[in-house]
């Protein structure tokens, strides 16, 4: 009776992207811990190319990009069709031909179909971001909640952070000095719209006395 509840709740709150990003987290998994075969470096090879459609990517980089997604997701034959989904509707895409796929082809194009089905929520500038761990003695992949998280744990935290290069200190540096100023700049032009002042004293209402 409870799985019942919960397929009915899932049917009617979660819509198709969220259960793709659902699957993708076993995906993780399974490129975290299987064995390394040709269907899962390619995978990554698909993460690893829509990681790099970002915001600040230049307009030759996003080319290159998009040339070679198009060459890699070529290899990709679905079937698509529209079905009911809640209360309006949504875009069923299933495998070509997926009776002739081994057990590892019909894994690896369905973490493909994940990861284009969830693409809008993984890519440019939205959460979550799929990325590899920073760390040279992890190397994990894993769903980082920022942009900015380049670990995937306290240790390897720690450690990118011990072992610093003299470049990425004056970066971090940088930024912070950039944030703070963008921060101050912020506050200005709020106390300059709400006619605030430094040093101007709030005057108090004589019946809040």
């Amino acid at each position: 009776m409870f799985l019942c509840f919960m397929a009915i709740k899932r049917k009617n709150e979660i819509t198709p992207d969220e259960l793709a990003i659902e699957r993708i987290e076993e995906c993780i998994c399974t490129l975290n811990d299987g064995p390394k075969t040709p269907q899962l470096e390619r995978v990554e090879r698909v993460i690893t190319l829509l990681g790099k459609l970002t915001g600040d990517a230049s307009d030759r980089e996003k080319l290159r990009v998009f040339t070679e997604l198009l060459h890699v997701l070529g290899q990709y034959k679905w079937s698509s069709y529209i079905a009911p989904y809640g209360d309006g509707w949504t875009v069923v895409n299933n495998i070509a031909d997926h009776t002739h796929l081994t057990k590892a082809d019909l894994w690896e194009h369905e973490a493909v179909r994940d990861l284009l089905a969830a693409f809008p929520r993984l890519g440019v500038g939205e959460r979550p971001f799929i990325r590899r761990c920073e760390s040279p003695k992890c190397q994990r992949w894993f769903i980082a909640p920022r942009k900015d998280k380049g670990a995937c744990s306290d240790a390897c935290k720690q450690w990118l952070y011990d072992n610093r290069s003299p470049e990425q200190r004056a970066s971090k540096a940088l930024y912070m000095k950039n944030l703070r100023r963008g921060a101050k700049a912020l506050r200005e032009r709020q106390d300059e719209r709400t006619g605030f002042t430094k040093g101007k004293r709030r005057v108090v209402s004589r019946k809040y006395r």
